[in-house]
């Protein structure tokens, strides 16, 4: 695995704080073991959650912990020797058909960060983002594009899904969501005429 480096995938306000509580394996059940997963300090702490706590993963803890390894400081090295590594990758795929647009950025955004080299999964991010797209804010949507071309994946479906998405959703990008599309697209080599002019 190569390394490279990239911005993050602004989170959402939660709607946790609206729903009751819960037991275990449910909404309120999955902010807990949320809360436990971002309290860690490193990613190896965070895999030590995970492994003690497998069969409560559900797909909002899974790409939690996988974004939260991308983003500490012995997340790279960890992805490259750490064998429950492999496990979480697994589970993050196999939910990837039915994944919700947010995680799916958000893991892709951390797959890119970690550098983790996987087409077949690659390919499954881009099959549930082109089918989901509508479901994406817009800074999530230039994380797709910016995970792709720092991992130097040419997509092409993905990336005219994403340039006819951005054109009707133009007003929405901030300058920061438009400059990121542009540097991925200019980085794929992806000329994008209608794009350009809107």
């Amino acid at each position: 695995m190569s390394f490279y480096a990239g911005g993050a995938v602004n989170s959402r306000p939660s709607r946790a704080a609206s729903r009751p509580p819960q037991p275990n394996g449910t909404p309120s059940g999955n902010a807990s073991l949320n809360r436990e997963i971002l309290d860690q300090r490193s990613a190896q702490d965070v895999l030590q959650v995970i492994s003690s706590r497998m069969s409560e993963m559900r797909e909002v803890n899974l790409v939690t912990a996988i974004h939260r390894i991308a983003k500490h400081h012995d997340g790279r090295q960890v992805a490259t020797t750490d064998k429950r590594m492999q496990w979480l990758v697994d589970q993050l795929f196999g939910m990837m058909p039915t994944a919700k647009g947010r995680h799916l950025a958000n893991s892709v955004w951390a797959f890119a960060q970690l550098s983790i080299q996987n087409l077949p999964l690659y390919a499954a991010i881009s099959l549930a983002s082109i089918e989901r797209l509508g479901e994406f804010m817009p800074q999530e949507i230039a994380a797709t594009a910016w995970s792709f071309a720092t991992l130097r994946l040419y997509d092409g479906p993905l990336l005219n899904a994403i340039a006819e998405d951005a054109i009707l959703r133009v007003e929405e990008f901030d300058v920061r969501g438009l400059s990121g599309t542009a540097w991925a697209f200019a980085k794929l080599m992806y000329d994008h005429r209608p794009l350009i002019a809107a």
